[in-house]
């Protein structure tokens, strides 16, 4: 089943499905269904990913693992409608641990919903906790890094996004961001090596997928900070003409673009990312892709909208 929903998982999350935590194989396989989806990475597709995981919660209301990927997916969903995703996020990973306290994916799902809330401290110990308990989690090492990036703290960011990197090494995000915890650390040179690695698996991710557009805007910015501008364009469009009302789409495009040097595109971009319920009042002002168009007053007035919208 794993196999033929063509799901990217390690070795630990094989093991993981393998001993599944619940004998209703419908459940099981919307939950498998909502974890392919959510690898898409976009609004849409979370979105899909987040009925999987409730369709999995009811036929089976005990099974603490599609709690945990529901809570996710509302988090990921903040800012994008009128729905109260961070509430609902709360209830289902507060629901996940319930049922099940040792559960590492869990403690990643109430870590995310107190990062969301900028409790940075409470985040970090749900983090901790779902490192102590599976020290091979991706996703536990992952969003403790995006936390600890959004809270100032790039040293810690950058262990963490580097142990991500080690865990799951087919993964095109972790360099990409090892590479701007590094530029804000000041060293350029190893930015540029995590840059580079960005390329190269962002370029084999898209080779069998396609249609990804978070790998393709990512690999437009990896490409736009290693200076082959003119390869980085095309997939700016690849990425727009596949989610162009998607907010984290959106963004990075407009990081792209201000890297390109392309300030008011730039700036579109961003605008449009808010307007479509960009969560990032926290992570932009410490996003060095931005750090040209600091001083800009249109992208000082957007970074005032956005803190206001949250």
């Amino acid at each position: 089943m794993i196999n033929a929903l063509g799901l990217s998982l390690t070795q630990r999350e094989e093991r993981t499905f393998i001993k599944r935590s619940t004998t209703n194989v419908e459940a099981y396989e919307f939950y498998l269904r909502g974890r392919k989806r959510f690898q898409e990475w976009t609004r849409e597709s979370i979105g899909l990913a987040r009925e999987m995981f409730q369709r999995a919660t009811d036929l089976d209301p005990h099974f603490a693992g599609a709690w945990a990927g529901l809570a996710t997916a509302h988090v990921h969903l903040f800012g994008c409608d009128s729905d109260p995703h961070l509430e609902k996020a709360r209830e289902a990973s507060d629901h996940a641990l319930q049922l099940d306290p040792q559960l590492a994916e869990a403690h990643v799902a109430a870590g995310q919903v107190f990062s969301m809330e900028q409790r940075y401290a409470e985040a970090a110990m749900a983090f901790e906790r779902a490192i102590e308990l599976d020290p091979t989690f991706f996703d536990a090492y992952y969003y403790y890094a995006r936390s600890c990036f959004k809270s100032g703290d790039f040293e810690k960011a950058l262990r963490l996004f580097e142990k991500a990197e080690s865990v799951r090494p087919e993964d095109y995000q972790s360099p990409y961001l090892v590479a701007l915890a590094l530029t804000k650390l000041d060293r350029r040179d190893e930015a540029r090596c995590a840059e580079e690695r960005a390329v190269e698996r962002a370029t084999r991710h898209l080779d069998l997928n396609p249609d990804d557009a978070r790998a393709c805007v990512l690999l437009a910015g990896a490409l736009a900070k290693v200076g082959e501008t003119e390869r980085a364009r095309p997939w700016i469009a690849r990425a727009m003409s596949l989610a162009s009302d998607d907010d984290a789409v959106l963004y990075n495009a407009g990081c792209a673009l201000a890297i390109l040097g392309e300030d008011e595109q730039a700036l579109d971009a961003l605008e449009k990312a808010i307007g479509a319920g960009l969560a990032g009042g926290d992570w932009v002002p410490h996003d060095p892709d931005w750090q040209r168009l600091r001083d800009h007053p249109r992208f000082q007035r957007l970074v005032a909208r956005l803190a206001r919208s949250e």
